[in-house]
Order: structure tokens, then C-alpha cells, then sequence
């Protein structure tokens, strides 16, 4: 198999080709959510995303085993509500 062969066989493999995750430079691609220190707080909020995506089922790498939590679940509810009402 040659170089090209091998990044092509790849490329159709990766796991969010099939689900059209945008491909690019970083600063086009990605988007700050929050900025903050180290600590709890970051914690839970990456928690908290990593727990969204993964109900959304739009997490590209494998799906972390998450448990159910009653107070992401009435924040994500709240936050479409939000958004509906905004409009």
C-alpha cells in the first residue's frame, strides 16, 4: 500500500468523515464555549458538554458511558426553551 493509498483508506475510515464534522483550520472550526481557571468549574462544564453532545449523539470519538443527570438534563431542556422563546 502505498503513502496515498494508506492517508485515502484512512480518511474514509475516520469516524467523523460519515458524520460531516467540519474539516479545517481551528479558528474556523471551533468556537470558545467558556473561558475560566482550572478547577471544579471546569470540570463540570466540560462534564456538562461532553454530556450534551453525547444525548445529541454528535460526539465524534468514541461515546463516553455517561450516567443520567437530572440537573444537565433541566438545563438542556431550559436552554431550547430559551432559544424558542428568544425568537
Amino acid at each position: 500500500m502505498t503513502t496515498r493509498d494508506a492517508i485515502l483508506w484512512n480518511i474514509k475510515c475516520l469516524r467523523f468523515e460519515s458524520h460531516n464534522h467540519a474539516i479545517g483550520p481551528i479558528d474556523s472550526i471551533m468556537e470558545v464555549l467558556h473561558t475560566t481557571i482550572k478547577g471544579k468549574l471546569m470540570d463540570t462544564l466540560e462534564r456538562f458538554y461532553i454530556y450534551k453532545v453525547t444525548h445529541e449523539n454528535i460526539q465524534i470519538n468514541d461515546k463516553n458511558t455517561s450516567k443520567p443527570n437530572a440537573i444537565f438534563d433541566t438545563i438542556i431542556r431550559e436552554e431550547a426553551i430559551r432559544q424558542l422563546t428568544n425568537q
